[in-house]
């Protein structure tokens, strides 16, 4: 959608357009997303604007949200593919690497180039933002691995002057995680009735002081009266 003053807002939907995705004010062609919850090897996801490659591959080992991550060796990558229907400007590349055994993230490139934005560590797992220039031709962006095991999930592109937010869900059909403008999540759990009954909100580490990852911020009991 656009409104007179020319301001763009977009939604990707997921399970053949039953549930909302991700939502961000930007435009359609300049928003993307993928948790890995959905094969992106076989019918890809969501339009179809990203794509694993070289060997890449979607994997249950281990998942900062949802149920999946992708796996990247030497020269594998994800590759989020620019059309000519989005603006020129300033992007945002945000996603999370798994860091428990080791500082895998810095061989990670985005385009070829070491990351250069904020890099937010949260228990087993770091957030890493990245920014670059983009001009309005069709063109792609790559964030791709110089070494072996490599793990990234909530892979996300948007022009800097945009919000967004993203939504996973699980195999029953329930939210399971937002992820905010920040690409900080906040996860769900459920009893066997499809009941709330835990909230978990991710956190920083504090150096020296606390190891942050999800950490329990509200938990609910059902009490029936006789």
């Amino acid at each position: 959608m656009k409104d007179i003053n020319g301001n763009y807002a977009a939604t990707k939907m997921c399970d053949k357009d039953t549930k909302v995705a991700t939502v961000c004010n930007a435009a359609y062609a300049e928003m993307f997303y993928t948790g890995a919850e959905y094969d992106l090897t076989t019918d890809g996801y969501l339009d179809q604007q990203i794509s694993l490659q070289n060997g890449a591959y979607r994997s249950d080992y281990t998942a900062h949200s949802g149920k999946y991550c992708i796996r990247l060796n030497t020269n594998q990558n994800v590759t989020a593919h620019l059309n000519a229907n989005h603006r020129a400007g300033k992007y945002k590349v945000s996603f999370w690497a798994h860091s428990k055994w080791g500082k895998f993230y810095l061989d990670l490139r985005v385009n070829g180039a070491p990351i250069n934005g904020e890099k937010v560590f949260c228990g087993d797992w770091v957030l890493l933002n990245h920014y670059l220039e983009i001009d309005a031709s069709p063109q792609n962006i790559v964030v791709s691995s110089i070494g072996v095991g490599n793990i990234i999930d909530d892979f996300r592109v948007h022009p800097v002057a945009s919000s967004m937010t993203s939504y996973v869900y699980n195999e029953w059909d329930e939210l399971s995680c937002i992820l905010n403008s920040n690409n900080m999540g906040t996860k769900y759990e459920y009893d066997a009735a499809g009941r709330l009954i835990k909230t978990y909100t991710e956190v920083a580490d504090v150096e020296g002081l606390y190891y942050g990852g999800f950490k329990l911020s509200e938990l609910l009991n059902y009490n029936y009266k006789k």
